[in-house]
């Protein structure tokens, strides 16, 4: 029998709002101009990306193999295409992030929308424009999403078939490319920073809801292949820095970023102990890198500088009268709010304003660059080829939304509160879980050494409200998933 008239032309019409809302998305990336943003972080990448196997799996303790892989890959991909790497490394960061939203639009439609406001905001695009694991990450975390609501899809699919696009598919066939989907986002997450082994619960989640499946199969040879694969990695991590630093740690140097922290805990959130006399020697004239220079120039054993970088952080708390329990405390409600501090925002703002005119200024934000002159970067980095920008700003006007922290302070603290009740009157509570425990895990570790800031959050942010659109798009357990929400 067919589809009553009224209902059918209700779905063509919510097709065509799904189109338009992904061609507005489209338009809406358009409008930050296409260049890769330099800073010294990127530096540090691009070069580990040039000499893989001299690093290993982690250079300076902390940073990881995960992004330089896949920088290697697309410098190579961009010879072949006759592109300049650093601009093809932006583009594919872009697409990436554009393929991502539209797959959550195409299996959650409307319902989309929340992701779809934040990811389109400039300065979320602009995060794509940086040399930097979040130009990755965010489309990782939305990816992961996506895969995890098709396998669910197919896991409480009627008739032993899904439906993609005009065609039928077995739904084995759709668990089974959807979980390896999940796993291999959830993996290379960690494989690009070790905290993100808080989306291990992805994977796991995925197998207890499929366990009163008979066919397991899948899940379960995914969940031990990541499980095994974090294992080693995580080995090969303490290997590297006992042999580099002397510390049997997956994860070293969160000293520096402790008191980094806390710099901006006692100087930024607190500006009163700015002009402090005893507190001088560690404002530096607002630069919160000096004392963290000066203790590892004096300092060459890594054991030295950890001893004396926690034993500064924690004087400066002492001294500014600030309690590490209370600030820790305010840490974690911040994180929830997407971060209180945010050190790339005038990188970003610079990003969102550059034009033809000031483009090779925004490329060229490192030391490498300015104290030496772009020529040694090119050379160096970049073999010899200036990076390249293709300006498109002036034809797509730019979409007047909030800065990213304002709309995360929003939108994620919805999200969290909005996967729970969803979760609570669906009784979808592992689903629930799968996405809360995460963003809360991470917010608790961040807050752990005061380092809230907005960088960090921006992953799990885009995480909690993919999560929120995925519960909101399935209806209660009885009834099973509808992905993409029948009209």
């Amino acid at each position: 029998m067919g589809e009553p008239s009224g209902v059918g032309r209700l779905a063509r019409y919510k097709s065509i709002i799904s189109v338009l809302g992904l061609i507005a998305a489209g338009l809406a990336f358009l409008s930050v101009n296409l260049f890769p943003s330099i800073n010294n972080d990127g530096v540090d990448y691009i070069a580990y990306s040039q000499s893989l196997l001299d690093h290993g799996p982690v250079q300076f303790g902390y940073r990881q193999i995960g992004y330089p892989i896949l920088l290697a890959v697309q410098n190579a991909l961009g010879d072949l295409a006759g592109v300049e790497t650093l601009l093809f490394v932006t583009f594919a960061q872009r697409a990436l992030l554009l393929l991502s939203i539209a797959y959550a639009i195409w299996l959650w439609r409307w319902r989309a929308l929340p992701l779809v406001v934040l990811v389109v905001a400039p300065s979320v695009v602009a995060y794509t424009n940086l040399i930097m694991t979040e130009g990755l990450t965010i489309s990782l975390v939305i990816l992961l999403s996506c895969f995890t609501a098709h396998y669910l899809m197919a896991e409480e699919g009627d008739g032993g078939r899904v439906r993609v696009g005009a065609r039928t598919v077995p739904s084995e066939t759709v668990r089974t490319l959807a979980v390896w989907g999940a796993t291999g986002c959830a993996l290379w997450l960690l494989l690009v920073r070790l905290p993100w082994a808080v989306f291990a619960l992805v994977p796991l989640a995925i197998w207890l809801i499929s366990r009163g499946h008979q066919k397991l199969r899948a899940p379960v040879v995914a969940l031990g292949i990541y499980l095994g694969s974090g294992a080693l990695f995580g080995i090969s991590l303490i290997v590297e820095n006992q042999d580099e630093l002397g510390v049997a740690s997956p994860n070293a140097r969160s000293e520096r970023a402790a008191h980094w922290a806390g710099w901006q805990t006692t100087f930024t959130l607190h500006p009163e102990n700015r002009s402090d006399p005893e507190l001088r020697s560690y404002y530096n004239d607002g630069n919160p890198y000096v004392t963290i220079w000066d203790i590892e120039d004096a300092n060459p054993v890594y054991s030295d500088q950890a001893r004396l970088l926690e034993a500064a952080t924690r004087d400066m708390l002492e001294t500014a009268n600030l309690d590490i329990g209370r600030e820790r405390f305010f840490s974690f409600l911040g994180a929830l709010r997407g971060g209180r501090l945010d050190e790339l925002r005038p990188r970003l703002e610079t990003i969102i304003a550059t034009d033809a005119s000031t483009v090779d200024h925004a490329i060229h934000v490192n030391l490498v660059s300015q104290t030496q002159g772009r020529d040694v970067f090119i050379d160096t980095y970049n073999e010899g080829h200036k990076p390249q920008a293709v300006i498109t700003s002036p034809l797509f006007p730019r979409v007047p939304l909030p800065y990213v922290s304002t709309l995360v302070a929003v939108l994620l603290p919805v999200s969290l509160v909005g996967i729970a009740v969803i979760g609570w009157r669906k009784e979808r509570w592992i689903e629930a879980a799968m996405f809360l425990v995460p963003v809360l895990v991470y917010s608790a570790y961040l807050s752990w050494f005061l380092a809230d800031n907005v960088r960090f959050l921006i992953t799990t942010g885009v995480f909690a409200v993919s999560g929120f659109c995925l519960l909101w798009a399935m209806p209660p357990r009885s009834a099973g998933l509808a992905t993409r929400p029948s009209p």
